[in-house]
């Protein structure tokens, strides 16, 4: 990977970053932002199809969380199918220090980062500049909360229900979520946290009870159970 030229603006580093990512892509088999947007949701965080165009054409600087997951996507690719990168392969750490230097760079240079709240891969098929009718809206929610936990989904799921220092448990507090899911991701920012406890809530694997106590379902156990099973 390139290192930094002195006074390079935070604009020619970006876009040498890209095409680093670029040069990864290709030598992965070349996927397309489809099948990398599929597999970022399996290391982590779900970057969709155009947010990927952007990062790749050097258009922002993703955020830490959003490039491991990207990075990890790429190398877990090949041309004879997926594997799975984790977190803590020793190849990304050039990465997450070439991303370091360029944040500094980007903060000395007032640049634009990633927005947020993270980007979640839309809902396939659904025009977001139109409404759909119920019945194509209900189609398409099955299907997307029908889909496997991503890997964080299933990190922070899986430490609530089932806490190394106590026996499972059933229901749990907001304190306790927020000191989870920070021991979790710690390295993570808030708005991705928070996107993924969204994310468990709106597929009905945490239900909101009364004095912010929220109830781990049955659905989230059997959710569990698919992910232990070989």
């Amino acid at each position: 990977m390139t290192d930094l030229v002195p006074h390079e603006t935070f604009q020619q580093a970006l876009s040498d970053f890209a095409k680093e990512l670029v040069r990864l892509r290709i030598s992965r088999g070349g996927p397309s932002l489809r099948e990398i947007s599929r597999l970022t949701g399996e290391h982590g965080r779900n970057l969709a199809a155009s947010t990927l165009s952007e990062i790749f054409n050097g258009v922002r600087l993703p955020e830490l969380d959003s490039l491991m997951s990207l990075v990890r996507a790429l190398l877990a690719f090949d041309t004879h199918g997926t594997g799975h990168v984790g977190r803590n392969d020793p190849r990304l750490e050039e990465w997450r220090t070439h991303w370091k230097r360029l944040k500094v760079l980007q903060t000395e240079s007032g640049g634009v980062s990633e927005p947020s709240p993270a980007e979640q891969e839309p809902i396939a098929g659904i025009d977001e500049f139109s409404a759909p009718s119920p019945a194509v809206l209900l189609n398409m929610l099955e299907s997307q909360l029908g889909k496997a936990l991503s890997e964080d989904e299933h990190r922070l799921l899986n430490a609530l229900a089932f806490p190394t220092a106590s026996p499972p448990v059933g229901q749990v507090d907001l304190s306790r979520i927020a000191e989870t899911a920070v021991a979790c991701f710690p390295e993570s920012s808030a708005g991705h946290i928070t996107s993924v406890l969204r994310s468990l809530i709106a597929r009905n694997f945490l239900l909101t009870g009364r004095d912010s106590n929220y109830a781990i379902s049955d659905a989230a156990l059997r959710a569990l159970a698919r992910r232990r099973m070989p």
